[in-house]
């Protein structure tokens, strides 16, 4: 059995130690991981050739699903964009409230939130830090504050990917759900610690000492459960689609009426907000329109009407493994519908419309092959039980040698593994799609809760982003990068992260005694 342990390890060390210690990316590391897997699941485990070629094509159904949403994501991002809707948010965000950390919290905080529910794929990052810079933020501490605010919404980031897809692919739609509401529930107590060191680098970078940084702390509390509160109801009441976006909205909402009691504006900085509302608002109307169309698809009666209409392969090469497409259900059609619906409206000239699109289709490619490649290599992975060597699936032949070690130790291990997937691969879908089945194998052998351990895997993996390699890269590239400043970054960075990780760890160690 150590064997075959060590047979399965070996795609995942692939992955890891070309994406990790090569100059190739995570699309030239998932094909390497892809050969070795279909390798060794043909010699070794003896799976058929039909059986995979069926894993794979039913990964890449899903992966065209997952496709739809990213490119729905950049059509609205793209429109938003070209209705300069940084320079709209600059206007709103200047109007809150005198005090810098005031402002940092809300961008870096609340409008990641909801950039990160409505779009996700670095996004919040190229519009908040920009925006912080603006405000008066130097370029480290703006990247800083937007990597580490988005360390929380990304597990329901991009209408809640990692958890339908990262984590529904693995333990099904249900178990997913209940993990996405216990995630929410826990980060109404770890987002305490993020609001602080957004607050904590806002107030040490605009020349403010402990004294000062320790009178924010009731805004801090304040804004925290503004956020997170409405995201947890949101998650217990209409599922892991929406918390990120809603706690967003009423966040943004709350912290600034919050803001301007507790920090009222100086007459000097209320001269500034010479725009008008309408002017701050249309940029946001593509976003406006997707969400309401979203949440409306998400009323029970509307939702069950909805998913009565699909299409489904039953059979694929004459497996069967099958895969069903719900398309008016589908966030990814209802993101493009927005698009092409506010486009429609606003009497955008075809020639601009063309413009949107061919834009988004060239940003949209490397992401998906990623995407794919990974989903295709998790498909095969999780199924390689079905084959004709009598061996366990590999997940589980990876795991065997943890079994008998103490019940619930594993919990505290859980998030750092999740952080790891997403440092290595540069997101939560990614990490929660390759560990959160070697995560599950590890609850059952030790006799941990295993809901429990999938969200500790998926908070772990938001809060890798922070740290994560592509994130840094891209949100540098954002600002423009200066010599030297992605090593301060990652340095700043990992020092909260580590702190986080152990936060998250100590919850699960807590919520290991509760339930045992």
């Amino acid at each position: 059995m150590l064997l075959y342990g060590l047979a399965a390890f070996l795609p995942v060390a692939v992955l890891v130690c070309v994406a990790a210690f090569s100059k190739k990316g995570i699309v030239s590391a998932s094909i390497a991981a892809l050969i070795s897997l279909v390798g060794i699941s043909v010699f070794f485990w003896r799976m058929s050739v039909p059986s995979i070629a069926a894993f794979a094509v039913k990964g890449m159904f899903v992966s065209l699903e997952i496709g739809a949403i990213v490119f729905g994501a950049l059509l609205l991002f793209e429109l938003f964009s070209a209705a300069k809707g940084g320079e709209a948010a600059r206007s709103v965000f200047r109007r809150i409230s005198s005090e810098k950390t005031v402002q940092a919290v809300m961008v870096a905080w609340a409008f990641v939130h909801f950039m990160e529910g409505v779009s996700g794929f670095g996004t919040p990052a190229m519009i908040a830090a920009p925006i912080l810079m603006a405000l008066g933020f130097s370029p480290l501490a703006a990247l800083s504050m937007c990597l580490i605010g988005d360390s929380v919404p990304v597990i329901f980031g991009a209408v809640g990917l990692p958890v339908t897809y990262g984590f529904g692919s693995i333990v099904g739609a249900a178990v997913a759900e209940q993990a996405g509401i216990l995630i929410a529930f826990i980060n109404m107590i770890s987002s305490l610690f993020i609001v602080s060191a957004i607050a904590f680098i806002a107030n040490k970078d605009t020349g403010g000492d402990r004294a000062s940084f320790v009178k924010f702390m009731p805004f801090v509390i304040l804004a925290s459960f503004s956020v997170s509160f409405p995201a947890f109801l949101t998650a217990l009441f209409i599922g892991p689609e929406l918390p990120s976006i809603v706690g967003g909205i009423i966040g943004m909402t709350l912290i600034f009426m919050i803001g301007r009691k507790m920090y009222p504006l100086t007459d000097d900085h209320k001269m500034k907000g010479c725009r008008t509302l309408m002017e701050d608002t249309k940029p946001f109307i593509p976003y406006i329109i997707a969400v309401a169309l979203l949440a409306a698809t998400r009323i029970p009666f509307i939702k069950e009407a909805l998913n009565g209409i699909f299409f489904e392969v039953r059979s694929i090469f004459g497996q069967d493994i099958g895969h069903r497409f719900v398309p008016l259900y589908a966030a990814g059609v209802i993101f493009i519908t927005s698009s092409f619906l506010y486009m429609f409206l606003a009497c955008i000239s075809s020639g601009k419309m063309i413009s949107v699109v061919k834009s988004s289709l060239i940003k949209l490619r490397r992401p998906l092959v990623a995407l794919s490649l990974i989903l295709v290599f998790v498909q095969i992975f999780i199924n390689s039980g079905i084959n004709m060597s009598g061996a366990p699936s590999m997940p589980e032949a990876m795991v065997m040698p943890f079994a008998g070690l103490p019940s619930g130790w594993w919990l505290f291990i859980a998030p750092f593994v999740g952080a790891f997937g997403a440092f290595i691969a540069g997101g939560a879908t990614i990490s929660n799609l390759l560990m959160t089945s070697m995560q599950v194998q590890i609850a059952s052998l030790t006799g941990t809760n295993q809901l429990a351990v999938v969200a500790l895997q998926g908070l772990g993996a938001a809060g890798g982003n922070m740290i994560a390699i592509h994130n840094i890269l891209a949100a540098l590239a954002v600002v423009g990068a200066v010599n030297g400043m992605e090593k301060k970054l990652m340095k700043m960075n990992f020092s909260f992260a580590i702190i986080y990780f152990i936060i998250l760890g100590m919850i699960g160690t807590v919520m290991g005694l509760m339930i045992g």
